[in-house]
């Protein structure tokens, strides 16, 4: 395996280099769900001093979570792809969208938290830990 993978957004404007994933989430809270424009939404988590990237700064949104917690939100503002977001608790940490990486680079999911947001058809990834309301 690479020791590093590299993921763009659509336009290619925005593109981050980092190690090999080891965990992603979904996320079903409502904030992540209208990010997404989908029932969840997928992140890989990152140490913020990880990430490699001679991109311009992207777009961003700071927001009150579900949670209660403020999130910054970055999307670029060519190709509107979602980025990343960071909690303002704990800028050290950064969840980059699972999306702009190939999906053979991309773990299985490791957690799933929000699950209470879930419709009735949808269904827990399989091998994920249960969180009802980590954000």
């Amino acid at each position: 395996m690479s020791q590093t993978i590299t993921g763009k957004c659509n336009c290619g404007r925005h593109e981050y280099t980092i190690p090999p994933p080891k965990e992603m989430n979904l996320c079903h809270c409502i904030d992540c769900r209208k990010w997404a424009g989908a029932m969840h939404s997928a992140h890989l988590f990152v140490k913020t001093v990880d990430i490699k990237t001679s991109s311009p700064k992207p777009k961003t949104w700071v927001t009150v979570a579900e949670s209660g917690q403020e999130m910054e939100r970055a999307w670029c503002d060519e190709c509107g792809s979602g980025i990343w977001l960071k909690r303002s608790s704990d800028p050290s940490m950064t969840y980059l969208k699972a999306g702009l990486f190939e999906h053979e680079d991309i773990p299985n999911p490791t957690m799933e938290n929000w699950q209470r947001n879930m419709k009735p058809w949808e269904t827990p990834a399989k091998g994920t830990k249960y969180q009802s309301q980590v954000s």
